[in-house]
């Protein structure tokens, strides 16, 4: 571990390396022969004048004569090493004046973890590997974006203005979606980009900042994982990568569990159901219980999400908020940015592993009341951990979104969004919103019970539906679900805060929707990408909005049911019992 790794790092590598299997390697010059093991032995040029090599006795400077040099790639080396990994490594040469490489190479990423690019391929100055990036990313940004890591991998030391060119040839629209940042070895986004610059060993010994990212072709695939592991920020992206990589890794012995001999039991499962269409979504939860139950066997949370991963994750939250040094307070920060709390890292790290005390808090050396942790800390607990409490807040709107919003426009577009087979389907838990009239109109959750949202006559059907109220501008005030709008003018996702009013049954209202061949009610496309609406029997159209988790649709529509069904009656005043 260097001076600028954490103890984090650990886990963050080991979740990479689990995940990171394929990377494809371009190179014009790329070989399987053998090749020297001195740096800087001279041959007949390979692509032009370099500077000389340091390799040659007492050559130690980039000021000397011009020599020529060859940059050749021994591939064997690298996908030997590669395997050693556990990496499977494609090396690709193209030749002269081959054209549809760079198609194949732009298609192949889609299914590639990491993706490293020679610089100069036949002396075109870097043309075809900006080209081939600006793509990739903007193949990923039709997909709703995606983790990337791509490297360059150069023997050109004296060009210092690579990345500029990369970051010159990325739509400008790009560049500020994910945010990127650019110095000269690394271009950086907010969402999971990462194009790093590498350079190859043989030439001249680098020994100013480029140092440390000139490395040997064997040891290639290893630095790409390391290059990889830094998308990994955090506790939960180490859990998402490390399940995915389970998920992976035990994908035949699932399939080999659902043989074709039990297609038979199936088939009676839906033969004797009143509604013989949930067996199909059954088949798919059996198959997901079985996966669920394989990854629980790993104990993947309590590996990467357990106490150790959470000490370490914490001290490092803590090093980026001191510029790098470890301090032993964090801050609680309020609203009105001027209350705040500065308490001990140590305490904070036991608040997290082992929930948050009500009992003896000191900060600042002094015990807090009970009234001040449940005022003061409680609700503010997530700015220890972001530098604000309007960034802290952003963050919790995002993640109970997440946890609690099953679908929404764009959140999938290359799965199924943008399928033309694909539509959104009103049942239990749409949540929708009349096309037409002021900001404000009101949002519709769909409490309809999942059978009578299906096999519908063509006279229509007529779905239940409970006005959802705006909560508060903070989201965590008391709202049900949290739901992500996306704002037109720039990509991004705004979030909402929705309740059910306390006396929700009082503004229940039915609208009646006429059903699809399918028996179904079913949105139609709007336009514009991911716009969905459903129409009306009085061709009034309402935009789709989103559809929550179904347990949490269950449970409005069970406290629904349970103001329905309160018992009231005339009692003898004196001798009532009272009730809440």
């Amino acid at each position: 571990m260097n001076d600028n790794e954490t103890d984090f790092d650990r886990f963050r590598r080991c979740a990479a390396r689990s995940f990171a299997r394929t990377m494809i390697v371009v190179d014009d010059e790329a070989d399987y022969a053998e090749s020297p093991e001195i740096p800087g032995t001279l041959k007949k040029p390979g692509r032009g004048l370099q500077k000389s090599v340091e390799g040659r006795q007492g050559d130690s400077t980039e000021n000397k004569p011009q020599e020529n040099i060859n940059y050749a790639l021994n591939a064997k080396r690298i996908t030997d090493k590669a395997m050693d990994l556990g990496l499977i490594c494609s090396v690709m040469r193209p030749a002269e004046n081959e054209t549809d490489f760079k198609k194949r190479v732009v298609k192949t990423s889609k299914f590639s973890d990491i993706v490293c690019l020679d610089w100069e391929i036949y002396k075109d100055q870097g043309n075809a590997a900006s080209e081939m990036i600006s793509q990739i990313l903007e193949d990923d940004d039709k997909m709703n974006g995606r983790v990337r890591c791509i490297a360059i991998y150069t023997g050109d030391t004296t060009n210092k203005e690579i990345l500029k060119k990369v970051m010159g040839r990325i739509p400008e629209e790009i560049r500020e979606k994910q945010g990127m940042t650019r110095t000269d070895l690394e271009i950086r986004g907010k969402y999971g980009i990462r194009i790093i610059c590498l350079f190859k060993s043989h030439g001249i010994q680098l020994k100013d900042s480029r140092k440390d990212n000139q490395i040997d072709e064997f040891d290639l695939p290893e630095r790409l994982q390391d290059e990889f592991a830094k998308l990994s920020e955090g506790v939960l992206s180490n859990v998402a990568l490390v399940t995915i990589a389970s998920i992976r890794d035990i994908t035949h012995q699932i399939l080999a569990r659902f043989s074709g001999d039990l297609d038979g039991p199936w088939f009676h499962h839906r033969a004797t159901i009143a509604n013989p269409e949930d067996a199909e979504e059954y088949a798919v939860n059996v198959v997901l219980s079985e996966i669920k139950g394989a990854i629980d066997i790993r104990k993947v949370g309590e590996l990467y999400a357990g106490r150790n991963a959470i000490e370490a994750r914490i001290r490092e939250i803590s090093m980026k908020q001191n510029s790098g040094t470890l301090s032993d307070k964090l801050r609680c920060n309020h609203r009105n940015a001027v209350k705040h709390h500065d308490l001990d890292l140590e305490d904070v790290i036991e608040f997290v592993v082992s929930k948050l005390p009500e009992a003896d808090i000191k900060a600042n050396g002094q015990s807090l009341q009970k009234n001040t942790i449940r005022g003061d800390i409680k609700p503010y607990f997530s700015s220890f951990f972001y530098e604000n409490w309007e960034m802290a807040r952003e963050k919790m709107d995002r993640f109970a979104s997440l946890t609690g919003v099953r679908a929404y426009p764009g959140a999938y577009p290359g799965c199924h969004h943008s399928s033309p087979r694909w539509v959104p389907m009103l049942g239990l838990g749409t949540i929708i919103k009349p096309e037409s009239g002021s900001k404000n109109a009101e949002y519709l959750l769909c409490l309809q019970a999942s059978c009578d949202a299906v096999r519908i006559e063509q006279d229509g059907g007529s779905f239940i539906f409970v006005p959802l109220e705006h909560a508060s501008e903070d989201c965590s005030n008391n709202s049900d679900h949290v739901v992500p709008i996306l704002n037109g003018s720039d990509g991004r996702y705004n979030y909402i805060g929705l309740k059910v009013p306390k006396i929700s049954y009082r503004a229940m209202l039915t609208i009646t929707f006429c059903p699809s061949e399918k028996k179904v009610v079913e949105a139609e496309r709007n336009g514009n990408p991911g716009e969905f609406v459903f129409s009306c029997s009085e061709n009034k159209k309402y935009m789709w909005i989103a559809d929550i988790k179904r347990r949490r649709a269950l449970r409005a529509a069970q406290d629904l049911g349970g103001k329905l069904g309160r018992l009231g009656f005339d009692e003898f005043e004196p001798y009532r019992k009272s009730r809440s």
